[in-house]
């Protein structure tokens, strides 16, 4: 057991427990509905672990421990954080005792909600919320032109090849004209990742992890439309498949055709893909095929739980890389998507799409405190 000064509220106390980081960058996620409240205290999803050991509950202001919370709080982060690790989470839950059988086990410790739905429920719609919360504090002027670039078709971002020359490998020169919400960009770090200054620090956004976001959430558009957006090839692309591939592809024919694909059987063991879902526009039907295939054989049968993975799979093919340079019209353009958007912030692996490094911080590792 460990004795602690008394503290003033949670703040302090995940200080003195977890340390001054994880006190400075603690999110705060609350809800509640008739006879249930809760405030759920997150640190920062860079700070994620292997262990559940430090998502703990408290019920009614009693410790208890609950795999069926735990299993609520990792599955309403999924895809915010890599694939097995845990976030840093305390949960203060608060509703009617009699709501809750206590009497599961001798020492109390562990208990089960009648309603588990609405009360798992309440949790994870507020932090679907949470995650989806602008990035940036935005507002867009209607009438410039990234508005208009938004209101249509999505731009591709796709950089154009650089000359092999070395006078003409320096970085491109960015205007210092504020995107919305007052974010400047001022370079590219080796191609990789977009430097923005702000009021209150520096952002450090990943490239290819902003596009990736961005096209799966586009992606999920089609999957959610009745008359989906389809791009048709100006000439069927033909694939003759072994035997295996050719039956695992017809039993998901139909996810496939949800996500705005149209495959047909061409005789023998061929297919034809004759659309494509708009987002992947101008993209090589031999790589997507690649990159259903190889998603697909990894599942023995056909259903929605295919579609995270697949989507996930198509949307880092189809996004820009490390080692694209951007031009700073597309790399403005980027930006001004993801900020106008309200999505998770990070891609669908997990993986955060932004780091923010503070002018407090800066100062502190450079000794000007």
């Amino acid at each position: 057991f460990l004795t602690l000064e008394e503290v003033r509220g949670v703040e302090e106390r995940v200080g003195q427990l977890w340390g001054e980081e994880a006190r400075d960058h603690l999110d705060f996620i609350e809800a509640k509905e008739e006879g249930i409240s809760f405030g759920l205290y997150v640190t920062s999803l860079e700070r994620a672990r292997i262990r559940p050991d430090r998502c703990l509950f408290f019920v009614n202001k009693r410790p208890i421990k609950d795999k069926n919370l735990q299993k609520v709080i990792t599955n309403a982060f999924l895809f915010a954080i890599p694939k097995g690790l845990y976030p840093e989470a305390i949960l203060f839950l608060e509703m009617d005792p009699e709501g809750i059988d206590v009497n599961v086990h001798p020492s109390k410790e562990e208990i089960r909600f009648y309603d588990t739905s609405r009360v798992f429920g309440l949790i994870i719609r507020a932090v679907e919320r949470h995650l989806k919360r602008p990035l940036y504090p935005t507002e867009l002027d209607k009438g410039s032109e990234r508005a208009h670039l938004l209101r249509e078709e999505p731009f591709s971002y796709r950089p154009q090849p650089t000359p092999s020359s070395e006078a003409t490998r320096g970085s491109p020169s960015f205007s210092r004209t504020p995107l919305e919400g007052k974010l400047r960009i001022i370079g590219q770090l080796k191609r990789r990742y977009i430097l923005c200054e702000s009021e209150e620090g520096l952002y450090i956004f990943d490239q290819h992890a902003v596009h990736e976001r961005l096209m799966y959430e586009r992606l999920l558009e089609v999957y959610g439309q009745k008359n989906k957006l389809r791009q048709p090839l100006l000439v069927p692309y033909l694939f003759e498949l072994s035997p295996e591939e050719y039956h695992t592809l017809c039993e998901h024919l139909e996810i496939l055709g949800l996500l705005g694909f149209k495959i047909s059987p061409f005789g023998g063991y061929s297919v034809a893909l004759q659309e494509i879902p708009a987002p992947l526009k101008g993209l090589d039907p031999k790589g997507l095929m690649e990159q259903i295939l190889s998603t697909i054989g990894e599942w023995s049968k056909p259903g929605e739980e295919l579609l995270h993975p697949l989507i996930s799979k198509l949307a880092c093919h189809a996004a820009i890389r490390t080692g694209d340079e951007l031009s700073p019209f597309e790399a403005e353009a980027l930006l001004a998507d993801i900020l106008s958007k309200e999505i998770q912030k990070s891609c669908p692996h997990g993986r955060p799409v932004f780091w923010f490094i503070s002018y407090k911080e800066l100062d502190r590792e450079f000794g000007r405190c």
